[in-house]
């Protein structure tokens, strides 16, 4: 239970901490819509497109809505049975793209728009010309921007996997020496459920670098799931459910007698783990 515990709220900081910057940008937008009147008679002329801010503004709002419904999808299923659904992590990217657009928009907007002014007041272009460039630019505009977009996301994923990987490794140390002298002082039940925290983060976190799942998994999926992709033999998935059976009877029955051959099996089963994944 605590370990589900432990997972809930790290997981509810993560969103928390994310959900605080989305709605960060949603409220200045809001904030402005009490200028829509004034906002109305701002309008933008690209030739083959226009419109005013007030318009600008309100499909900002439903984009952030989309945003921040597509992000908690996420979240909600993390814990059921569809953690596994490969489209999760689609839905997380289609997120962060939408997110991004919306964030780059008044620039991209702002760039097209002093190219315009150029081509007006310098080139002297006749119209249907001048919209004939405008749509060209705005393509080509629109091209770098998905280059822009894809580069930055995938920057953002790979500084969000080194932190997740050294925060991993952090948490792994701690818990070896607590279950270590959990272990050294005679507590044996203590012991395994640190050494079972190990384990279950370590499968997470292999499964989850080869898009197995997404997310945090229970253990007892975990395992299904390595078996079925046999990332590891029957020793250590036999020996990997037993630990998870005595997890199990030590959270539910107080009375419950480890050993300390136990409980050293366990901790050297946890050493195996990470010594394969780090090979």
């Amino acid at each position: 239970m605590q370990v589900n515990n432990n997972i809930s709220i790290t997981q509810m900081k993560d969103l928390k901490d994310r959900w605080q910057l989305i709605t960060g940008f949603v409220a200045v937008i809001i904030s402005l819509s009490s200028y829509k009147d004034e906002l109305k008679e701002i309008s933008l002329d690209y030739y083959f497109i226009n419109f005013n801010l007030s318009e600008y503004l309100f499909y900002v709002i439903i984009g952030f809505i989309v945003v921040i419904h597509l992000y908690i999808i996420p979240y909600i299923l993390n814990s059921t049975k569809y953690s596994k659904i490969k489209l999760l992590k689609g839905i997380e990217n289609l997120t962060y793209v939408i997110f991004l657009i919306i964030v780059l928009s008044p620039t991209f907007l702002f760039f097209i728009y002093i190219i315009k002014l150029f081509i007006v007041e310098l080139i002297k272009l006749e119209e249907q010309q001048i919209t004939k460039v405008m749509r060209g630019i705005s393509f080509l505009s629109g091209i770098l921007t998905y280059f822009l977009i894809r580069n930055l996301i995938k920057n953002y994923k790979e500084l969000k996997k080194i932190k997740e990987e050294n925060q991993s490794i952090q948490k792994e140390i701690q818990n070896f020496e607590i279950s270590k002298k959990l272990l050294n002082e005679g507590y044996y039940n203590q012991s395994i459920f640190e050494s079972a925290k190990i384990i279950e983060e370590e499968l997470n976190n292999n499964l989850k670098n080869q898009d197995l799942i997404y997310g945090k998994v229970p253990i007892s999926k975990l395992i299904l799931v390595a078996e079925k992709k046999k990332l590891y033999d029957n020793e250590i998935l036999n020996q990997i459910n037993e630990l998870r059976i005595k997890r199990n009877e030590i959270a539910h029955k107080i009375d419950i007698v480890s050993t300390k051959e136990e409980a050293e099996k366990f901790i050297n089963l946890a050493k195996k783990i990470i010594s394969f994944h780090r090979q």
